[in-house]
């Protein structure tokens, strides 16, 4: 059975500074320059070791739930609760071990790493990470992924990746 688990986008963008010379908040640049991603927001809910959508509760048990660590050096989860050994562990390389806040939008970690911010951004049936840049430039990013024990193929496809069990 093939069960799509994540659409991942990551889109660069860049930060604008502040009247008082102070980088502006990652969140309303993000907004300014990639709206799109913040049209259909369902807002966080913090529990004791994670960030999930505030709307995973009333989802059903095929919907696919997001978790995100409380620190930007932890791993993201994608799993389906009905089974339970279909899910993808996705942990971006070499980022800070700084906590992830949870905003109205958005669970923004700042200062994740050298170039700026990193935000994850979650819909009702999507998640996209952002990056806010502190200056423009080359960036590289790199994953470790970890697979369920039920998955067995994990295909790039133009809307994300597709993972099939």
């Amino acid at each position: 059975m093939k069960a799509r688990i994540l659409g991942l986008a990551c889109l660069p963008l860049a930060m604008v500074s502040c009247d008082r010379g102070q980088a502006a908040d990652a969140v309303e640049v993000a907004q300014r320059v990639y709206p799109a991603a913040f049209e259909r927001t369902v807002g966080w809910s913090v529990e004791t070791n994670r960030f999930r959508p505030a709307s995973a509760n009333s989802m059903g048990a095929d919907a696919i739930v997001v978790q995100l660590p409380r620190t930007a050096s932890g791993a993201i989860e994608l799993s389906i609760p009905s089974r339970p050994t279909t899910w993808l562990r996705l942990r971006t390389r070499d980022l800070v071990d700084v906590p992830g806040e949870a905003e109205t939008k958005a669970v923004v970690y700042r200062n994740a790493d050298t170039t700026g911010d990193v935000l994850w951004v979650a819909g009702p049936s999507s998640v996209e990470e952002l990056r806010v840049l502190r200056k423009a430039g080359p960036i590289r990013l790199r994953y470790a992924v970890e697979l369920g024990p039920s998955v067995h193929e994990v295909r790039v496809q133009s809307s994300g990746i597709e993972v099939v069990d």
